[in-house]
């Protein structure tokens, strides 16, 4: 038994468990080494601290329960649930949740290149996935694959939003607009032409 402070100079070699009853006082650069061949360490260099695995096999961070990174601030930054949730947050609001059918996304995504997709799957917007953006390889109602735009009614707009180009209703008429003025509209029996027909 040591009762104050154990200064050693060079190696030691303990036989037994080492029970501290204080913390363990290293300076920088000093590592904390386990495994048979030093495989694993942990040590901070006067800058940065380092948990560092250089042997075989994978590094594997385990816990009873839920895992949890967080800043100097205590703001949570990653949650590892232990039932299978990853979430990832941004000053403390989660932005990235993982669930068994894909990820949960909250704010905006920016993405540096385009947004790529196979055939067949869609783009869904709206609460009730009201509108469809999609591209079959496919289509039973043309011949060869084709790119689909689906919703009951859609409409064309410029890009201030002011003014409609055409719309298009399901069971319903099509219609086409000039300075947001309809012009042509189809119709059970053929078509509507509000003012002259240039021919």
């Amino acid at each position: 038994d040591v009762t104050g402070t154990l200064d050693v100079t060079g190696n030691t070699t303990v036989t037994g468990t080492i029970n501290l009853s204080s913390h363990l006082d290293m300076p920088d650069d000093a590592q904390i080494k386990l495994g048979t061949d030093d495989d694993f360490k942990i040590f901070h260099d006067g800058s940065n601290s380092y948990i560092q695995d250089v042997g075989e096999g994978d590094l594997i961070i385990r816990g009873s329960s839920n895992i949890k990174f967080k800043s100097a601030a205590d703001a949570t930054l990653a949650i590892f649930n232990s039932s299978g949730v990853v979430t990832l947050n941004h000053s403390g609001s989660a932005k990235l949740q993982t669930q068994s059918g894909g990820v949960d996304v909250t704010g905006t995504l920016n993405l540096s290149e385009h947004l790529d997709m196979p055939d067949d799957v869609k783009i869904k917007l709206g609460d009730g996935d009201d509108f469809k953006l999609q591209h079959v390889a496919t289509d039973p109602l043309s011949t060869g694959s084709v790119s689909l735009i689906q919703g009951n009614k859609v409409k064309i707009r410029n890009y201030a939003g002011t003014e409609t180009m055409a719309s298009f209703n399901a069971e319903g008429s099509s219609n086409l607009f000039y300075d947001n003025s309809a012009k042509l509209a189809t119709t059970s029996d053929g078509i509507d032409i509000i003012g002259i027909v240039n021919l």
